[in-house]
């Protein structure tokens, strides 16, 4: 979606693209935290964390770099930190998750 010029999303008079950032960087961040976890290397969780937030942001980083050559579409830092923070508590939530649940 970051390559299409200009996508209509309704909104009302609060703008909600910051939430769609935080929302649709939330699974990305669990799918990272899981697939770090399941290698044969198993860092501590704490250090997937650390991982996981760094791969949100380059990944972030790169679809806003991406968006700044559309036409149409704008390079935003707040929703790269949108991008990140969503990517960091979907990770973190895995980690609680996993934490919890005994096998």
């Amino acid at each position: 979606m970051s390559s299409l010029v200009k996508v209509k999303v309704p909104l009302s008079d609060w703008n909600f693209d910051k939430i769609y950032h935080f929302i649709e960087y939330m699974p990305f961040g669990f799918l990272v935290y899981r697939a770090i976890y399941c290698t044969k290397v198993n860092p501590n969780g704490k250090q997937i964390l650390t991982l996981s937030l760094l791969i949100s942001f380059c990944y972030g980083l790169s679809d806003e770099i991406h968006q700044y050559f559309v036409p149409g579409r704008t390079c935003s830092g707040i929703d790269l930190l949108a991008d990140t923070i969503g990517g960091f508590i979907g990770a973190f939530i895995y980690f609680y998750w996993n934490k919890s649940v005994s096998y």
